[in-house]
């Protein structure tokens, strides 16, 4: 396996996430098969949860030899992340603030 294929597959971003002083996420073998097959063009014009769906479908058929290469890619991955960002990574997710209702939607309610 070239090197290049393994550095496109695991994709490790040298500048942190958007921005903030957050790692990006160690990829387990799930993620990095999931990001080789939504490259087909097969999945082009589909939503995310659908490409997930039948990705999710395509990985539980597959040999255990597949999935024992997309292991080995993640324990490479998170070799290589934690040579660049520290073995005291721990994962912090950011939830998101939900909006407020405007006045309009409370009023519609109402009715």
């Amino acid at each position: 396996m070239k090197t290049s294929f393994i550095n496109l597959i695991i994709n490790l971003i040298s500048k942190l996430k958007n921005g903030t002083n957050n790692a990006p996420r160690r990829q387990n073998a799930w993620i990095l098969y999931r990001r080789d097959k939504s490259m087909n063009k097969e999945f082009e014009g589909l939503t995310t949860a659908i490409v997930s769906l039948k990705i999710r479908e395509m990985w539980e058929k597959e040999t255990w030899e597949v999935k024992e290469l997309f292991s080995a890619l993640s324990r490479l991955a998170e070799k290589r992340h934690i040579e660049q960002y520290g073995k005291n990574y721990r994962y912090q997710p950011v939830h998101m603030k939900k909006s407020k209702p405007n006045q309009q939607n409370k009023r519609n309610k109402r009715k």
